[in-house]
């Protein structure tokens, strides 16, 4: 059986108290505060998010739909880790790996009428 050993433990409790740290501040709403968690326990962007959206308008550019801002993101982060550098959030940001691929849309029923029987005029 494993045990850990004092410094692991210590570790291990550091890393938790960073992870409830980041989970409890609520200074830039929920959205931010999910995206941070995400950013601290090492998961991909569009793992966490599907709200992003990206669309090809008909002249060829690429508009991209609800995209968080990374200054926001940023702000919220250093105050846990002083070190980050902004670039490293819009790096995070923009790697387009780990989406969740969406289910395949179900196949539609035919319609049928109520009354499928045709009618027939009595005499």
């Amino acid at each position: 059986m494993y045990v850990m050993s004092e410094e692991e433990r210590a570790e291990r409790a550091k890393i938790k108290a960073l992870h409830k740290a980041v989970r409890g501040d609520a200074s830039h709403g929920p959205r931010y505060r999910c995206l941070a968690w995400g950013f601290v326990r090492g998961f991909k962007y569009r793992r966490i998010e599907r709200s992003h959206r990206t669309q090809l308008v008909n002249t060829g550019t690429v508009f991209e739909h609800n995209l968080p801002v990374a200054f926001y993101l940023h702000k919220l982060l250093s105050k846990h880790l002083p070190n980050l550098a902004k670039n490293e959030v819009e790096v995070w940001l923009k790697d387009p790996m780990g989406a969740i691929p969406a289910p395949p849309p179900r196949p539609k029923k035919p319609y049928m009428h109520p009354v499928a029987v045709p009618y027939t005029h009595a005499e």
